[in-house]
């Protein structure tokens, strides 16, 4: 049996509306965790997993500011981020400025979160979620299931 999240999302005429769905719920990866501003998904305690369309409400909820095991002192939208994460972000110009907290929006769009400035936007994270509006569902590898 392959561990697995599966997702789909039907979407109404109105484009705000999704229904959620997810099946095959791996019983030791239950804890996820999602970025409802940017879309980011994870495993709890892990890197970022992939991106999935923002603002999903049945996802929405609060993110521990650890949930990624952190530990750059660089905070996205609540959550201090991975080495990993950093690395990615950073080579598409997020400032690596230690105790900074950033808002960051699916398009790409960095606000300081102190200053309410926008900064050089990051380019279009998802260009397929956003013009699809939709993910590639939200597949745990397996060693993080064991």
């Amino acid at each position: 049996m392959s561990f697995f999240f599966s997702k789909h999302v039907n979407q109404r005429l109105d484009g705000l509306f999704y229904i959620l769905k997810i099946t095959n719920i791996c019983p030791l990866c239950a804890f996820i965790r999602y970025d409802v501003r940017a879309g980011f998904w994870g495993v709890t305690g892990e890197p970022c997993l992939g991106i999935i369309p923002p603002f999903i409400e049945e996802f929405n909820y609060p993110m521990p500011e650890n949930c990624s095991a952190g530990n750059t002192s660089v905070f996205i939208n609540g959550r201090e981020l991975h080495q990993k994460d950093l690395d990615l972000l950073s080579s598409r110009r997020l400032p690596t400025e230690r105790e900074k907290s950033y808002i960051v929006e699916i398009s790409g769009r960095v606000f300081d979160q102190d200053t309410g400035k926008e900064l050089d936007g990051l380019g279009r994270l998802a260009p397929t979620v956003e013009k699809a509006k939709r993910g590639f569902g939200m597949k745990v590898p397996r060693n993080l299931c064991n």
